[in-house]
């Protein structure tokens, strides 16, 4: 069989003409047209940041100085301190002075402090009795710097004439030389009327000494009351047993008691302890005039009112006292026992103590006492405010009285003390 030979065509032959025409028309340049420019070249380069861009850097801008603002407004530090402490076995008996000479301890009270409370209890019958009014006086003394001793019965007298009169004997303090102005000894204690009967209950008055009439001390002794005197009567009131009188007049006092006590702690100074056995609270029974027509038939009422004075010692004055009496070689370096509350206290001359005029105690103090020391806290925050961070150890270093110490901030990013003295908390650290 004879070879076919087949002629071979081009492609430009094989392809329809329109196509192949179109082809080459899209993709081929021509000499009449310039090349076309590529879709994704930027031939503005002044347009490379936009508005996203712009937008975000705003953003970073707020964010950043935001943080620097809000850093310095919530930022807080705290400062760790573990102070220098010890352990003192106590069992040492102690003076303390109204007015302490230099280097003796010095006591303070709190007095005049008056509650009444009353409790119904059954009546049988009526009696007869007769009460003297009775309350409060201040006396001054601004007749020189010598304390003046007042005998018991001392006599005072109001303008119109009324005497009432002191129970037992008194010292009235000597007049102080006070910025160059002599400010007059003073003192409070109870007075009772010479009489009794209602016509003594009177309201706040001035009072004299009649004793010192012709006397230079006369014009230079005075008393006032602010509220007044109370509890005169004479006439009929319902009459209670002795025994329902007696289980009123324990309940009353217990009452009193605790009312008496919390008022106590609550008007002493947040530095100053007064301990249980470091009081003293005087129960006198109020007779009303009125409870007849206030009282059901056959019932009356028991009234107990309750004056408290008691001795107060600054926790700091205290603690410095033992430290320097019990410990060998004391530094006198200011110290607190933290435990104070729980050490064991005992009035030696109770007895003799008979009204807040007392000048000199004796008392014992037993205890394992929780000695911790102390340091100025406002000149270490001080310091370290004012020091670089590598160097806040050694500004600890310069508190003899601190054993370990530490620094925290927040925000974490912060390393500066806050600026605001009330967010930089001080935490004391100690055993138990």
């Amino acid at each position: 069989m004879p070879d076919i030979i087949r002629n071979r065509r081009s492609l430009k032959e094989v392809l329809p003409r329109d196509i192949g025409a179109r082809t080459m028309t899209n993709h081929l340049p021509t000499n009449d047209s310039p090349p076309p420019r590529p879709k994704n070249i930027d031939w503005h380069p002044r347009r490379r940041f936009g508005p996203k861009f712009l937008v975000t850097l705003i953003v970073l801008v707020i964010l950043i100085f935001g943080g620097v603002a809000v850093t310095g407004y919530f930022s807080k530090s705290t400062i760790k301190v573990i102070p220098v402490q010890g352990r003192l076995l106590l069992n040492h008996t102690f003076d303390a002075y109204r007015e302490a000479p230099e280097g003796e301890l010095n006591f303070s009270l709190v007095s005049d402090i008056n509650d009444t409370e009353k409790k119904a209890v059954p009546a049988s019958g009526t009696e007869t009795v007769s009460r003297k009014a009775n309350g409060l006086i201040t006396i001054y003394n601004n007749h020189n710097e010598q304390a003046q001793k007042l005998v018991a019965n001392t006599r005072f007298e109001t303008p119109d004439g009324k005497i009432f009169r002191i129970q037992d004997q008194i010292t009235v303090p000597g007049a102080k030389l006070t910025d160059g102005q002599q400010v007059p000894g003073s003192i409070e204690v109870r007075v009772y009327a010479d009489q009794a009967g209602s016509v003594y209950n009177i309201g706040p008055a001035e009072f004299t000494i009649p004793g010192f009439k012709g006397d230079p001390r006369f014009d230079k002794f005075y008393a006032r009351s602010t509220a007044g005197m109370t509890g005169g009567f004479e006439g009929q009131i319902k009459k209670v047993s002795e025994a329902d009188k007696a289980e009123a007049i324990l309940e009353l006092k217990e009452i009193l008691k605790g009312r008496l006590l919390a008022e106590a702690k609550t008007q002493s100074p947040a530095n100053f302890i007064l301990f249980d056995d470091a009081y003293f609270i005087t129960y006198e029974e109020v007779l009303n005039e009125t409870l007849g027509e206030n009282a059901s038939v056959d019932q009356a009422e028991v009234a107990l009112r309750g004056t408290f004075y008691g001795i107060l010692f600054n926790r700091e004055d205290l603690s410095f006292k033992v430290a320097e009496e019990q410990i060998p070689n004391f530094n006198g370096r200011p110290l607190l026992i933290k435990n104070l509350d729980q050490m064991k206290f005992a009035l030696l001359n109770r007895e003799e103590i008979t009204g807040p005029e007392v000048d000199q105690i004796s008392f014992t103090l037993e205890g394992n006492a929780h000695l911790v020391w102390q340091f100025n806290q406002e000149e270490m925050i001080t310091k370290l405010s004012q020091a670089p961070k590598d160097s806040y150890q050694a500004i600890f270093a310069q508190f003899p009285s601190i054993k370990e110490a530490s620094l925290s901030f927040f925000p974490p990013w912060s390393n500066e003390l806050p600026d605001n003295r009330d967010r930089i908390k001080v935490e004391i650290i100690t055993t138990d």
